[in-house]
């Protein structure tokens, strides 16, 4: 370094010199223009990002609970014994009751909402007389088979492992469904001992997929239901597919069971809420130090329940889908992570 007055004078000079000062501008300009392109770029994507979303949302179908009113519908209510105790009716009804084989079919589309293994009726058609087959023995065949016999119905069939037993009778006495508790408490898991209890049909190594009933409900396992078994299902025009246990059927069934005309599917992630409804309903309770009456909760779970199936219809007719409840199911669900992502902030 050159530190003599001449060195430093030229050092100011070279400084100051206006080629070395435009060079700087110029970087330094290029620099700015560059951030500023990549934060708009940033802008423009987030915008887009959030416009997509909120789109989608916009266009989503309400899931707001629907109050129904039935108009020209009763609904009857009976006991253990088949007594009726309850007829809700609505004002000016004129609704004749009819026997099952009395319905055309394409007029009998009734759907059975399941509440934490509980079901009630439909679009005015009564569950009292149907037949109906379950699968498994443990808490969740336990509570279908025990509403079930409340409202009038009639289980034939539980099954285990080993097979299913078909009993004509119906699993309808308070010794009966009692009974099952036994067995899935002794820890022996075979169906076959209500067989041998109550002296009715057992079938080694089947599943009860195969007997003419009007309802079916899957209320084992996972996968429980595979093609076959479901065009056994079909072949016996089952009505009505309902999906208690948690994804009783592979996706190959299930896509053949909807693609039949006549069947109402109805899939497990709306039926089995009831489960998480009422987990829901007790941490309430003990949040707030406050207990509800039986009849209480069931009259909430009742109501959630019923907003869930009328939202998933309305989705499905809102786009173009008819009574697919599976795919309403679907489009509702997704609507409500949406929504709970953006409220809080996530997109």
């Amino acid at each position: 370094m050159n530190y003599t007055k001449k060195g430093i004078h030229e050092k100011q000079k070279s400084l100051h010199a206006t080629s070395t000062r435009l060079l700087k501008k110029g970087l330094l300009a290029v620099l700015n223009l560059f951030l500023i392109a990549v934060l708009a770029c940033g802008i423009i994507g987030a915008s887009l990002g959030i416009g997509i979303f909120k789109g989608v949302i916009d266009t989503a179908p309400s899931i707001e609970n629907v109050k129904v009113t039935p108009t020209g519908f009763s609904t009857f209510v009976y006991d253990l014994e088949g007594n009726q105790i309850a007829k809700l009716i609505s004002q000016n009804s004129n609704r004749i009751p009819v026997t099952w084989d009395m319905i055309p079919e394409n007029l009998a589309h009734a759907f059975v909402a399941i509440e934490d293994e509980r079901f009630y009726e439909h679009n005015g058609i009564d569950i009292k007389g149907k037949t109906v087959a379950i699968s498994g023995f443990g808490n969740v065949a336990w509570g279908a088979a025990t509403k079930a016999t409340e409202l009038g119905a009639k289980v034939i069939t539980i099954s285990g492992p080993d097979g299913y037993i078909y009993d004509p009778d119906g699993v309808v006495t308070e010794e009966k469904i009692n009974y099952m508790l036994e067995m899935r408490a002794s820890g022996r898991n075979k169906v076959q001992d209500y067989a041998d209890k109550f002296g009715c049909k057992f079938v080694a190594g089947d599943k009860p997929w195969g007997e003419k009933v009007d309802i079916i409900m899957p209320c084992a396992t996972q996968n429980d239901v595979d093609l076959t078994q479901a065009k056994r299902i079909v072949a016996n025009n089952i009505k009505y597919y309902i999906e208690v246990a948690n994804m009783p059927t592979t996706n190959e069934a299930l896509r053949f069971l909807m693609d039949q005309k006549n069947m109402v599917v109805a899939p497990s992630k709306a039926v089995n809420a009831g489960g998480v409804l009422v987990s829901a309903l007790e941490m309430s309770q003990n949040s707030e130090r406050y207990s509800w009456t039986a009849e209480e909760v069931d009259s909430k779970l009742h109501q959630i329940m019923t907003g869930i199936h009328d939202g998933s219809a309305a989705a499905a007719e809102k786009y173009g889908l008819g009574y697919n409840l599976v795919a309403g199911a679907n489009i509702a669900g997704f609507k409500k992570v949406a929504a709970a992502m953006m409220a809080q902030g996530l997109v």
